[in-house]
């Protein structure tokens, strides 16, 4: 009977130390903090991809969750041939660059490529004619004597796009997948910078304009608010002429003695001005107005929500 009573003693001691120790696991586990749930999307990471001359560049379209500060789009067109092509623009405040998408592609053959493609300082004359877009958009007078080199944008002309993320190849049908790439330089404002109220040029091959197209946004009165265009001069562009403001004497240099762009990251507000320099020029030092950039306090000039 005694041998009962203790094997019953110590079943019971047994039971009441086992239910001691889960409570203390259970207590122990809801002070630690939470295991993160496998199902958690990781942290992605886009590398860049390397630009070359001669290529299309691609690049991935901003995100979902990316607030578009400004918008403009040209739709450029030829006649004979018929060529299309869209381009949408998408500019930012935070210091981000603006993002180019290029979509809609018809009548661009591998035969007449590759095709290079320009912001023009003009708009387009009512009769569609390309001429009447004047030169490269070229603040800084780089001049399109100078090769741009992808390498070293800051060196190329603000306006020259394939320069620095490369020509379009064509097709046997002449039709291009879209394709986007963000440029670092291209700007919205100020107006001397600005791609508003200016236009787009496609070159073949042998450089000759063969499509062409203004670039419009609510921004400046040039589309409606569907994103059709008004047909109205931009009403923030208003100067035009020449592409720069540099003199005869700096244009007629050999090279370039141009000053390098301030990309957006480094500066969202700037201002463009003329600083003298000393060059050697057929064994003679000249002094010359080089455009510069300088960086500035400023405000957005027109409607962020456009």
């Amino acid at each position: 009977m005694q041998s009962l009573i203790t094997f019953f003693t110590f079943l019971f001691t047994l039971l009441s130390f086992l239910s001691t120790a889960n409570a203390a696991v259970i207590r122990a586990a809801s002070s630690s903090s939470p295991i993160p749930s496998s199902s958690s999307s990781p942290t992605s990471t886009s590398s860049a991809a390397a630009t070359a001359a001669g290529t299309t560049t691609l690049s991935s379209s901003p995100t979902a969750s990316t607030k578009p500060i400004f918008h403009a789009k040209a739709r450029v067109v030829s006649p004979t041939p018929a060529i299309r092509a869209q381009f949408d623009i998408t500019g930012y405040t935070d210091g981000r660059g603006t993002y180019i998408k290029m979509e809609g592609f018809e009548g661009l053959s591998s035969a007449n490529g590759p095709y290079a493609y320009h912001v023009h300082t003009n708009p387009v004359s009512a009769d569609g004619n390309c001429t009447s877009t004047m030169g490269h958009l070229d603040p800084l007078s780089v001049t399109d004597v100078v090769v741009c080199d992808p390498a070293s944008p800051e060196y190329c002309e603000e306006g020259d796009l394939s320069g620095k993320h490369g020509k379009v190849n064509g097709t046997a049908d002449g039709s291009v997948n879209a394709f986007g790439f963000t440029d670092e330089f291209l700007r919205f404002f100020p107006e001397e910078l600005s791609i508003l109220g200016r236009s787009i040029v496609i070159h073949d091959r042998n450089k000759t304009r063969i499509a062409c197209g203004n670039i419009t946004s609510l921004l400046d009165g040039t589309a409606d608010e569907t994103g059709q265009p008004t047909h109205a001069a931009s009403s923030y562009t208003t100067h035009y002429g020449s592409s720069t403001k540099a003199n005869a004497t700096t244009q007629a240099l050999p090279g370039s003695v141009a000053r390098p762009a301030l990309s957006l990251k480094q500066a969202l507000y700037v201002n463009l001005t003329m600083v003298q320099s000393t060059v050697t020029m057929n064994n003679t030092q000249t002094v010359v107005d080089v455009p510069t950039l300088v960086q500035i306090n400023g405000t957005i000039p027109f409607n962020t929500t456009a």
